[in-house]
């Protein structure tokens, strides 16, 4: 797998679904999403979008205990090499979302 040379900007959170199911999801404020949604990363989704609402409603921030495993594989098996941030700006969205509309 080629590694990135520049950082990703990324953030872990726990996303809680109405059935009660919880899972690590890796959020890029940075990355080209539709309006309204963030690009996101999970061990079984994989890469996807994720709405504004989901993000704000549904989940909280993971300890780096919790987000380790997922790290590592975005790390090896994606070759990012990542910068972990604890929120997103508002100019983060608005620049992903400008490259996309």
């Amino acid at each position: 797998m080629k590694k990135d040379t520049e950082e990703t900007k990324v953030i872990f959170k726990i996303a809680r679904y109405p059935d009660g199911e919880r899972d690590i999801v890796a959020f890029f404020p940075e990355a080209s999403a539709n309006s309204g949604r963030i690009l996101c990363y999970s061990h079984y989704g994989q890469h996807g979008e994720a709405s504004d609402k989901f993000y704000t409603t549904r989940c909280k921030n993971a300890t780096p205990k919790q987000y380790a495993p997922l790290k590592k594989e975005m790390e090896v098996l994606c070759g990012y090499k990542l910068k972990i941030v604890k929120k997103i700006t508002r100019k983060d969205r608005e620049k992903a979302w400008k490259r996309i509309g």
